[in-house]
């Protein structure tokens, strides 16, 4: 079973990391943004990945939820890295 990362976009300055592996929870971590969220979010995600112990690629899932206008920059930035990683992942 492997381990999906939700990036639950909160509002436009906020996000929430969530790690699981099935339905176990792992962790979590909050990244506030004010700037340049595309290297802000890069960054807490490795970091977090590192903080917990999980290499990148043991995740299987990346997933991008919230409830935000999908035609805002933060909304699109975690939609691309969210299907950036997914297209790493499938190879």
């Amino acid at each position: 079973m492997g381990n999906t990362l939700t990036i639950r976009i909160i509002d436009d300055r906020h996000l929430r990391l969530v790690l699981s592996r099935g339905r176990t929870h792992i962790g979590q971590a909050a990244v506030a943004v004010d700037r340049n969220l595309d290297t802000v979010l890069i960054a807490a995600i490795d970091k977090f990945l590192k903080r917990n112990r999980i290499p990148k690629s043991s995740l299987t899932t990346v997933k991008a939820v919230g409830a935000i206008d999908k035609f805002s920059s933060v909304y699109r930035i975690v939609k691309a890295y969210q299907l950036a990683f997914q297209s790493v992942l499938r190879g």
